[in-house]
């Protein structure tokens, strides 16, 4: 007798103790499991590939599920069927969908709809039905509820107006909208007359943006002030590349009678000369 009164009390231990990958346990019961293990309807822990779960985070919570299943929003799981969702975020445990693919809209914090059939293609979120938008996609705005497109605007302000325009494009300050410039070179205006950012290896000089001809690199942070020049070439000033004056010179940087590196195979006999260093005594490539 005394034999079965232990073994029905080691047995029933057994089964109210916390699984042995539990993390933290309250009022004897396991509320939190370790990494990549999760809670079951018993409070028991499981793996995350039995739980179908591809990647977990680090509170064993799972970011996104094993291919041919999608997160269930209602009770954590992952369950059989495609996954819309293209990005899942927790927030005080609390999931919630931030990124579906194009073409969809995120309804409810946790479900991807095609909302184009209620004519809501703009809705970057909406109401359950897709009937209200409640944000929109890059350069729209809402009104009554749906997403109006601001055209040729990257950036749009809830009063309708276009706060930041595509590439090259400015503000109409009247308008509000973005009307083409027509600075040749000019890629981000600060007005209709003033650029504020030109193209690869042009100087800004504001009102226009001035092409430097066999540059190679320059400093966008400094107006795009040409910093090197083509192989063959050097600075001549800030806005000229020059071809170099030394002959058989690759590199003359700053002075183009100055050589700062002669072609393949030649070496730098003088700082005006490049020549084939086995004739000259002592000389080192």
């Amino acid at each position: 007798m005394v034999l079965i009164l232990l073994f029905l009390i080691l047995n029933t231990l057994s089964i109210a103790s916390p699984s042995s990958y539990c993390n933290k346990v309250t009022d004897g019961v396991c509320t939190e499991c370790i990494n990549n293990y999760f809670l079951d309807d018993s409070h028991q822990c499981i793996s995350r590939l039995d739980f179908h779960c591809g990647v977990s985070s680090t509170y064993s919570q799972c970011e996104k599920c094993s291919p041919g299943y999608k997160f269930d929003f209602s009770n954590y799981t992952c369950v059989i069927g495609d996954e819309l969702c293209a990005s899942i975020e927790f927030y005080n445990k609390v999931a919630t969908c931030t990124e579906c693919p194009k073409g969809y809209t995120i309804v409810n914090e946790t479900e991807c709809y095609d909302c184009s059939f209620f004519g809501n293609s703009l809705c970057k979120s909406a109401t359950k039905d897709c009937s209200v938008c409640t944000e929109c996609v890059s350069g729209s705005y809402i009104l009554d509820g749906k997403c109006i497109k601001i055209s040729n605007c990257e950036v749009a302000k809830e009063d309708g107006m276009c706060e930041y325009c595509i590439t090259g494009y400015y503000i109409d300050k009247e308008s509000g909208t973005c009307k083409l410039g027509k600075i040749p070179l000019c890629i981000d205006y600060e007005s209709q007359f003033e650029c504020s950012e030109c193209s690869g290896n042009s100087f800004n000089n504001i009102t226009e943006c001035i092409k430097i001809d066999n540059c190679h690199e320059s400093d966008e942070d400094d107006g795009g002030i040409c910093t090197k020049c083509n192989n063959g070439y050097g600075m001549d000033g800030i806005l000229k590349c020059s071809k170099c004056t030394v002959e058989n010179c690759k590199n003359c940087d700053m002075n183009t009678s100055i050589c700062q590196r002669c072609n393949d195979g030649l070496a730098k006999l003088a700082e005006d000369k490049c020549g084939d260093c086995s004739q000259v005594h002592g000389c080192k490539e």
